[in-house]
Formats: structure tokens, C-alpha cells, sequence
């Protein structure tokens, strides 16, 4: 019997095991590839399709069955390298609409054949008038050393909120006080009527979420937020930090970003369309989830037939050498989602040149590793020749440091900042050539 009769057959047994991403594995991926201040490595992917897919499939065609899932959609999954075992969560529906969703979670030996959970849902829809009352869906869950924190897409009469729950042992959740922690923008801005189908990345001690903004139906970008505890969000202030192409596959929309960290890189896949209609996968790089590159100007990732002739939201897992991806697929005639898996092999092409050696205008990048301690690299570019001055300041505004004072070239500029001796805090850092000036955060931890 095929996975899937397995999964129909043991699909309520009472088993669950909880588990965290084995970053080690990560590393992993960067052997052969070079990721430096002039360049950095295209990945070619290679995927190949289970053959027992969708791998979780709906198992009730009744809407109104309580112990049926009518569709399922939008996975995030962690592995555990020392139980060997994936867990996956995701967005579970009753019934066709939204109005019905909810967060049900499943635990696997190889990502292939899943046990749902007998205490599914494991989070519902808030009480009436919460920012979740009418939906909640996109869950993605992170697990740091003493707990873990799943961020989810809120709807309340048409408005999209981020909320998050915390659990200590992946099963049993509990929503935050201050919920949401991310809500739409003022009136005007690129998110002012939706936010939501956010990732989270840790680095540093420091949290990274980059998550869809809206003004109507149509996605505008992909913006990031930045927390030191997982609760207080901040938003980045010149949001969205990846927009559509200007030509190509992904030029009308990107949306529903995943992100792995590997040697302190990001690497997102997201989605893309260059019209209303099919969307496929694509993938881009940063090394500070700000300023993004695309690894290729091709999608990686494209729908199948059948039951995934549309693709939705996807997750990534590296282990043993090889991308797994569990994504959500359904096909035209149906609006029933399931969900899928897929593998592929790395493959490095070897070093592609940055897509200008010379940027637009002066820019100033996040230092890293940001947190540090005790030194931390800046890097800035420069439109053309300037007197550069490159100024570190205490949160009193005292100068502290003055690291660079010269004449430099047109194009990209490192410079280190040795903060040895100095207390832990939060300085800026200023770079100012001729008339243009920029300024960031930087936090030195001991």
C-alpha cells in the first residue's frame, strides 16, 4: 500500500514527537558555492515529484465533516535530526471558505507519509471581534532555545493581521496578549489593508520577518520587520524590500516568502506571476534581509498537472545534501487544496557578478553580524568618486569612532568596526559622502 493508504489508514493515530531545525545540516549547502562582498553563487534546482503525491491529501468530501480536512494548505515544517521525524503545520479547512480555517499539525519519519494529530485543530479562530475572528491561516513556526513561536495570518471582515502563539513543546499553543504584532499600515502605505504569509528567521539573536503587504487585491511586495524577543515588531522603514521584476516571469506579483539561513545568508524562495493567474517559484539571496539578489532569472519550480495545476504557499527543509519541499497544490476545477512533496538536489554553478558594480546612489547596508562582538563589518555604496566619512555614534549621539576619512572609488566598500572596549548598547553608524548622508542601527552585545 502507496503512502497515502497508510496516511488514510493511521491518519488519527494518538502519536506525536516534537522537534527543531538541525541548523548544522545547513551548512551544508554553501560547499562549492562562494557567498562574497563581489559575488555570490546560482543554485540550479532540480526537483523531482513523490510519486505517492499529494502526500496529505483531503480525506472528507463533507464540508460539515468535524474529522475531515476538506482542504489542506500552506505547510511549515521543522526536522529533528535526533528523532529523525519531521512535523509539519498547517492551514486545515472544514469547508471551502476561509471562514473555516484553522491550524492543524502532522508528525512524518521521512516527510512522505504523516500522522496527523488527534488534538487537531491545534489553534482556531479568536472570539467575535478579534483581529482572528473569521480565519486563521499561514502558519510558520521557528524554534528557539526554550520555546517555539508560530506567526499566523489573522482575518477579521476582510483585514489581514499577523498574530503569534507560543508553545513549549510544538502542540499545545497559546496566543499572544499583545496580538497582532504586525497590523496593515496608515492609510496610504503599501500595507494599509493586509499583512500576512510571513517567515521568520533567526540570526544573530535577532529575528527577521519578511511578510506580504497589500492595499486591495493585489500584493505589492514583500516587507520585513525586525524583534528582539519575537513579540515587539519593528517594521523596516523603507518596506517593500522585494517587489515584482520588471519584466519576466514574476514581474505583476512575489509574495509568500520561505527563508533559510545558511553561513549568514538568506535564501528565499517565493512566489511569482507575470500575469493574474499561475504562479511559480523563484529565488533570490541576502546577507542582511534587506537588499535581495535573484539567484536566477528563471522560476525553479513550476505547476504540475492535475491536482496542482495551482500552486500555493510552500516550506523548505536542507538535510542530507538535498532540498525537501512540502507546498500546496489544487487543480482548476476544484478549490480543494493539498498538499505535495518534492526533492532536489544542490547544484552550484559557480560565481555570478553582482547584477551592478556601481549602485544608483549612496547606500548603506546592515552591518554583520549585527548583533556582534566585538567587531562588525559595514559595507557601502558609492554612485561615484566621494570624500567618505564612515562615523560611529553612542544612543546619546557622541562620537565614538571614526572609521573611515578618504577619498573612494564608485562602487561597493567594506570597512570593520572593532568595538573592543566598548560597552554593550545600541550605536549608530553614519556614512556621509558629499551631500548624502545614511544611517542604521548597530547592537554590540558582550
Amino acid at each position: 500500500m502507496g503512502s497515502r493508504g497508510r496516511w488514510f489508514r493511521l491518519g488519527m493515530a494518538q502519536h506525536w514527537r516534537t522537534y527543531a531545525l538541525n541548523d548544522m545540516l545547513l551548512v551544508l549547502l554553501l560547499i562549492g558555492m562562494v557567498f562574497t562582498g563581489v559575488g555570490s553563487a546560482e543554485a540550479q534546482f532540480v526537483w523531482t515529484r513523490s510519486p505517492e503525491n499529494p502526500v496529505l491529501p483531503y480525506w472528507s468530501s463533507d464540508p460539515s465533516d468535524p474529522n475531515g480536512y476538506f482542504q489542506l494548505l500552506e505547510p511549515t515544517v521543522l526536522y529533528d535530526s535526533l528523532r529523525n521525524e519531521y512535523t509539519m503545520w498547517f492551514t486545515s479547512g472544514t469547508g471551502m471558505y476561509s471562514s473555516h480555517f484553522s491550524i492543524s499539525m502532522a508528525v512524518s519519519p521521512d516527510g512522505e507519509e504523516w500522522y496527523p494529530s488527534m488534538r487537531n485543530p491545534v489553534l482556531r479562530v479568536g472570539a467575535p471581534g478579534s483581529f482572528d475572528a473569521d480565519a486563521l491561516d499561514a502558519p510558520r513556526v521557528v524554534k528557539l532555545e526554550n520555546e517555539y513561536l508560530m506567526y499566523y495570518t489573522g482575518t477579521k471582515e476582510g483585514v489581514y493581521s499577523i498574530g503569534a502563539a507560543t508553545s513549549s513543546d510544538g502542540r499545545t499553543w497559546k496566543k499572544l496578549e499583545n496580538n497582532p504584532v504586525i497590523a496593515p499600515g496608515p492609510s496610504g502605505s503599501w500595507d494599509s489593508r493586509i499583512v500576512g504569509y510571513c517567515e521568520v528567521a533567526e540570526k544573530n539573536g535577532v529575528l527577521y520577518m519578511w511578510y506580504n503587504g497589500a492595499t486591495g487585491n493585489h500584493w505589492e511586495g514583500i516587507g520585513l520587520a525586525t524583534s528582539f524577543d519575537g513579540r515587539a515588531w519593528t517594521k523596516y522603514a523603507n518596506n517593500p524590500v522585494f517587489v515584482p521584476n520588471q519584466t519576466g516571469w514574476d514581474s505583476h506579483e512575489v509574495a509568500t516568502p520561505t527563508v533559510l539561513l545558511v553561513n549568514g545568508v538568506f535564501i528565499m524562495v517565493y512566489q511569482g506571476m507575470a500575469t493574474p493567474g499561475p504562479c511559480w517559484f523563484g529565488v533570490a539571496y541576502s546577507q542582511d534581509g534587506i537588499q535581495w539578489t535573484r539567484a536566477s532569472s528563471q522560476s525553479v519550480f513550476a505547476p504540475g498537472q492535475g491536482w496542482e495545476s495551482l500552486l500555493g504557499t510552500a516550506d523548505l527543509v536542507f538535510k542530507d545534501g538535498k532540498f525537501h519541499m512540502w507546498y500546496s497544490g489544487r487543480s482548476d476545477a476544484t478549490t480543494r487544496w493539498q498538499i505535495g512533496y518534492a526533492s532536489s538536489d544542490f547544484v552550484p554553478l559557480g560565481v555570478l557578478a553582482r547584477p551592478s558594480t556601481v549602485p544608483h546612489g549612496l547606500t548603506l547596508e546592515q552591518n554583520y553580524p549585527n548583533p556582534f562582538n566585538p567587531s562588525t563589518t559595514i559595507r557601502y555604496g558609492l554612485s561615484e568618486k566621494s570624500h567618505v566619512m564612515l562615523t560611529v555614534f553612542d544612543g546619546l549621539g557622541r562620537e565614538v569612532a571614526q572609521i573611515v576619512d578618504r577619498d573612494e572609488e564608485a562602487g561597493y566598500h567594506e570597512a570593520s568596526f572593532d568595538a573592543s572596549g566598548f560597552a554593550s548598547g545600541v550605536y549608530l553608524y553614519k556614512v556621509q559622502a558629499g551631500s548624502s548622508a545614511e544611517v542604521r542601527r548597530l547592537v554590540l552585545l558582550r
